[in-house]
């Protein structure tokens, strides 16, 4: 499946490879007999990895028609300030997204869906790489189901992991 899928990105071979890891979360969410909750849960999983691959083509467009276009859509991208609303956050979005054109590379770790009725959200972390940088950023993104069923985002913040070390002697991992 992954293999396949190497030549069909037009910025790099690794987006193909972002595909495959973003289509493997949650893969095993879709086992016969899911209730209602976690066929939310597979749909708001299916809907952040349509966010992730947007980010990753540099697709305005698909971007674009993720998200909920209301006066109470937030955006924090790492380091900026909070935007309000949706012409904030789409103004934002085209200029990210319309940038260079660099090869960026995206995987997500550490997925956590919670999915109500109406209402869920996805933590996350970003690591992002690109020619002379490597970033880590932990995302929350927020979705609500809209009036034909859909899940459109409605909130996205990142922030930049300044201390990995921290984190994990926070988490306990340490030997």
């Amino acid at each position: 499946m992954c293999a396949a899928a190497a030549d069909a990105h037009p910025r790099s071979a690794h987006a193909s490879w972002l595909r495959c890891i973003v289509d493997a979360v949650g893969a095993d969410r879709d086992a016969p007999g899911a209730s209602e909750g976690d066929a939310s849960a597979i749909a708001v999983d299916a809907a952040n990895r349509e966010f992730y691959r947007a980010f990753q083509d540099g697709d305005f467009v698909a971007m674009e028609r993720l998200w909920d276009h209301g006066a109470h859509v937030r955006c924090v991208h790492p380091g900026w300030e909070m935007l309000s609303g949706w012409e904030q956050v789409r103004g934002s979005w085209e200029r990210i997204l319309s940038g260079p054109d660099i090869e960026l590379e995206i995987e997500i770790d550490d997925v956590d869906i919670r999915a109500g009725d109406d209402v869920a959200w996805v933590s996350c972390i970003e690591r992002l790489s690109r020619p002379g940088l490597v970033s880590e950023v932990v995302a929350t993104n927020v979705f609500e189901r809209s009036g034909d069923g859909t899940w459109r985002m409605v909130q996205h913040h990142a922030s930049p992991i300044l201390n990995r070390r921290a984190e994990v002697i926070a988490r306990g991992d340490v030997n």
